[in-house]
C-alpha cells in the first residue's frame, strides 16, 4: 500500500491515441458482441438440430416403417 500518492496525468493525440482507442475500446467491444453472437448461433443450431431430429423421428418415414411392419405381421 503506497504511503504517498503522486497524481500522474498526460495528454495523448495523433496516431498513438487511435492505437490506444482501437486496442482498449473497439476490440473489447467487438469481442463482447462476437461472444453473444456465437452463443446465439449455438443455441439456434441446437434448436434446429433438435427440431430436425424430432421431424425425422416422427415423420413420414416412421409411418412407412410401421406400415411395412404391420404388413409383414399380417402375412
Amino acid at each position: 500500500m503506497p504511503m504517498i500518492w503522486f497524481e500522474e496525468s498526460g495528454y495523448i493525440d495523433g496516431p498513438i491515441l487511435s492505437t490506444f482507442h482501437t486496442n482498449l475500446v473497439v476490440l473489447p467491444a467487438v469481442m463482447e458482441f462476437m461472444q453473444y453472437g456465437f452463443i446465439a448461433l449455438g443455441v439456434a443450431s441446437i434448436i434446429i438440430a433438435s427440431l430436425m431430429h424430432h421431424k425425422f423421428k416422427t415423420g413420414p418415414a416412421a409411418d412407412t416403417l410401421s406400415k411395412q411392419e404391420a404388413n409383414a405381421e399380417q402375412q
